[in-house]
């Protein structure tokens, strides 16, 4: 080949020498333009650099997942002799639970039978001790209208009511008695009844209740007694006996009260009558009361 032709084909193609170099280093500069993003990596050795890319790059190690396997059972049938073991046991089971639920609820119901006891006993203490004083206050308000009813039987009556005036004041109410029935109650209405397991001693404790109902059933009847009366608004002269003062002179019935004296007797002598009742009913609620204290004690043994 001829030194023209060369040089020819060197001008086309350029010199190979040059081409390789410029090469080299783009590519030299797009690996540290694409591993070295940021402004810190210039002072990295490329060595560094490569490394971590490749560490970066590397697949993380995975783990094979294991597999279990349940084996198949085979279950084979039970002989009759297992089974009813098996019930046995478990009527066994539920029936002891059974029996001891039983004995549990028993020592709750004991318990809970002296309590009702205890409390009952000292209930009725406490009426004994309440119709002792009423009993006192009754009698009082009897003798006060025993002497009323003498006072107007008499003739003095007519010129001189101050006496009768004071008596009937006297004996405008009456003294009332409460029953502590905290515990008959309860037993009544929350079924504590069954709880009693002395028979006689609960017949006695609803005995006991019955003679307190009848007590209170008097009582009532005085009551409507008292707040039925108009005699006594129209028997006296009010305004001369209150202008008596200390040393009072005798003070006369007035015309109207000339008139009703004879009613004024009689419903004196029926409130009499109705007090004297209600003393009765009132003294046995306290016999009946004293006898049942003395019943409970013996029968349980309690002071």
């Amino acid at each position: 080949m001829s030194e023209g032709e060369e040089s020819r084909k060197v001008r086309k193609t350029g010199s190979p020498g040059r081409v390789k170099k410029s090469e080299v280093s783009s590519r030299e500069s797009e690996e540290e333009s694409t591993s070295a993003p940021d402004s810190y990596r210039d002072d990295i050795p490329k060595s560094v650099i490569k490394k971590e890319l490749q560490t970066e790059n590397h697949p993380l190690p995975t783990e094979k997942m294991e597999v279990h396997h349940h084996p198949q059972l085979e279950h084979k049938p039970k002989p009759w002799k297992e089974y009813l073991l098996e019930g046995f046991m478990i009527f066994l089971a539920v029936f002891m639970g059974f029996i001891a639920e039983n004995i549990r609820e028993g020592y709750g119901d004991r318990a809970r039978e002296g309590e009702y006891i205890h409390s009952i006993v000292e209930d009725i203490k406490s009426d004994t001790a309440q119709s002792t004083k009423v009993l006192i206050r009754l009698n009082k308000t009897q003798s006060r209208l025993d002497t009323l009813l003498n006072v107007l039987a008499s003739e003095e009556i007519i010129t001189n009511s101050n006496a009768a005036y004071r008596l009937w004041g006297q004996t405008l109410g009456f003294a009332d008695f409460i029953s502590n029935d905290r515990t008959i109650q309860q037993l009544k209405n929350n079924g504590g009844l069954r709880l009693i397991r002395n028979k006689a001693v609960s017949d006695s404790i609803m005995q006991y209740d019955q003679t307190i109902k009848n007590y209170y059933g008097q009582a009532d009847l005085c009551n409507r007694a008292l707040t039925e009366q108009t005699v006594y608004g129209h028997f006296f002269d009010f305004i001369a006996i209150h202008r008596n003062g200390e040393n009072p002179a005798p003070v006369p019935l007035p015309e109207e009260g000339k008139k009703i004296l004879n009613e004024a007797f009689s419903n004196r002598r029926i409130q009499l009558f109705a007090i004297s009742i209600l003393a009765e009913r009132l003294k046995e609620v306290h016999a009946e009361g004293k006898r049942v204290i003395t019943f409970i004690k013996q029968q349980y043994d309690t002071e």
